[in-house]
């Protein structure tokens, strides 16, 4: 059997045990607009649903307004090309995880993201930047999500297409 059919098994076997799938397929069948589109991605053994912040006004908004996520939920910001980019808790209501990945899928950087207050002015909000400037993407997943599945830094991610 190829390689490529194996993986595809072993996709459909996680997305099978996983109950979280049911968010990407529901929000895909129901075309809620105010979400986007989703994907799963594989993080060592595991499935991770995430909406896609691929435009300027996704990446923007993020996961601001969000009161919660479920498990093994998050968003995966695509970027236009590589670089350092910064991020924020502004307007959020949970805390977060936040991992930095260079265009080959491996995670460069893990921050961990606490809410700020929702007055807080901009200049007083704590910032996340990494520190390489090949980050083509930014995975945010709940706080504490990586420390409890192990996936430290050199864990590569697969990004499924349809």
């Amino acid at each position: 059997m190829g390689k490529g059919i194996r993986v595809f098994i072993v996709t459909v076997f996680l997305l099978m045990l996983s109950q979280d799938a049911v968010f990407c397929i529901d929000k895909t069948i129901n075309a809620k607009k105010e979400f986007g589109q989703c994907r799963v991605i594989i993080i060592g053994n595991l499935a991770v649903n995430v909406e896609l912040a691929d435009t300027n006004q996704k990446r923007a908004k993020g996961l601001s307004g969000r009161k919660e996520l479920k498990k093994n939920e998050g968003m995966l910001f695509i970027f236009p090309k590589t670089g350092r980019y910064t991020f924020w808790m502004k307007g959020c209501y949970i805390d977060l995880d936040i991992a930095f990945i260079t265009t080959d899928g491996i995670i460069q950087e893990i921050y961990s993201m606490k809410k700020e207050p929702l007055n807080m002015p901009d200049e007083y909000l704590r910032t996340y930047t990494p520190h390489s400037d090949r980050i083509k993407y930014a995975l945010e997943l709940n706080y504490g999500w990586f420390k409890e599945n192990n996936t430290k830094t050199g864990r590569k991610i697969t990004i499924l297409s349809h």
